[in-house]
C-alpha cells in the first residue's frame, strides 16, 4: 500500500507536489500564528541570555588580561576599554531589537498579515521557479527536499513522473489480475443461448428472475455451486450491475 501511495505521489507533477506540501501551512495558519509570538519571545530571550553569558565571559577574560598587564606595570588599557564599550553597545542594541521584535509580534493582526504576505510570496516564488525554471537553484533545492522525503523519510526509490506512471500502471494491472484470480473466472453465455438467460434468486427454474444477461455480457463466478432436484448445476454469480444470484450451468461457459 505504501509503495502504491509513493508512486501515486511521484506521478503528480513536481510543482503540484510543492503546492500540496505548502497547503498545511495555510490550513494551520491560525495555530501557527497563535503560538508563533510565544516562540519568537522565547527565541529572543534565549539569544539575549546566551549573548549576555558570552559577554560576561569576555569581561572575565579581559579582567584576567588587565591583571596580567598591571603586574607588568602597565596602566593604560585603551584597547580593552574599547572592547568593553563595543560589547555594551552591542548588548544594548540587541536588547532593543529583541523588545521591538516582541512588541511587533504581540500585534496579532500585524502578525497575520505578515504571515500571509511571507507565505504567499514564498509560494509564488517557489512555484514559478519550479514550473518555469526547473533547472534554477531554487528548483534544485526543492527537488532535493522532495527527493529526501521519498528516499529518506519513506526509504523508497525516487523516480520521475513518467517512470512512476509506468510502474503504477503495471502495479494496477497486476492488482487487477490478482483480484480476478481470487474472485474466480468470469462466465459468458454459450453461443446457442445468446438470446439471453436469467440470473435467478435461488438455484431453481422456479425461482424469481433478478436480472437477464444477453449476447456477449459476462458475469463473475462467486465460487459456489448448487444442484436442483432435476440434477441441474447452478452457479452463484454477480452481474456487472451488482446483482447477485444463480444461473444455470447449462447456459454458460468460462471465458477463455
Amino acid at each position: 500500500m505504501m509503495e502504491f501511495l509513493i508512486l501515486l505521489w511521484l506521478c503528480i507533477p513536481t510543482h503540484i507536489r510543492l503546492l500540496i506540501l505548502l497547503v498545511p501551512l495555510f490550513l494551520l495558519r491560525k495555530v501557527i500564528i497563535k503560538y508563533f509570538p510565544s516562540l519568537v519571545h522565547f527565541v529572543t530571550w534565549l539569544v539575549l541570555l546566551l549573548l549576555q553569558v558570552l559577554a560576561h565571559l569576555v569581561y572575565v577574560v579581559l579582567g584576567i588580561i588587565v591583571v596580567q598587564q598591571r603586574k607588568r606595570d602597565k596602566t593604560h588599557f585603551h584597547g580593552i576599554h574599547s572592547i568593553e564599550e563595543t560589547i555594551e553597545k552591542v548588548l544594548v542594541t540587541i536588547k532593543g531589537t529583541g523588545e521591538k521584535v516582541a512588541q511587533t509580534f504581540s500585534n496579532r493582526t500585524l502578525v497575520t498579515r505578515r504571515y500571509h504576505q511571507i507565505l504567499g510570496g514564498v509560494t509564488v516564488v517557489l512555484f514559478l521557479s519550479v514550473y518555469f525554471a526547473p533547472t534554477s537553484a531554487i528548483s534544485n533545492q526543492w527537488i532535493q527536499v522532495d527527493k529526501w522525503i521519498v528516499t529518506k523519510a519513506f526509504s523508497a526509490e525516487y523516480l520521475t513522473s513518467e517512470q512512476a506512471a509506468t510502474q503504477l500502471t503495471a502495479m494496477l494491472e497486476q492488482m487487477e489480475k490478482e483480484s480476478a484470480a481470487e474472485a474466480g473466472p468470469r462466465l459468458k453465455l454459450k453461443s446457442e443461448y445468446h438470446n439471453g438467460a436469467n440470473v435467478r434468486e435461488s438455484a431453481s427454474l422456479d425461482a424469481r428472475p433478478l436480472a437477464e444477461i444477453k449476447g456477449d455480457e459476462t458475469v463473475q463466478y462467486l465460487g459456489e455451486e448448487a444442484t436442483d432436484d432435476d440434477g441441474r448445476t447452478w452457479y452463484k454469480v454477480e452481474t456487472d450491475s451488482g446483482v447477485v444470484g444463480w444461473i444455470s450451468g447449462k447456459v454458460v461457459e468460462q471465458v477463455q
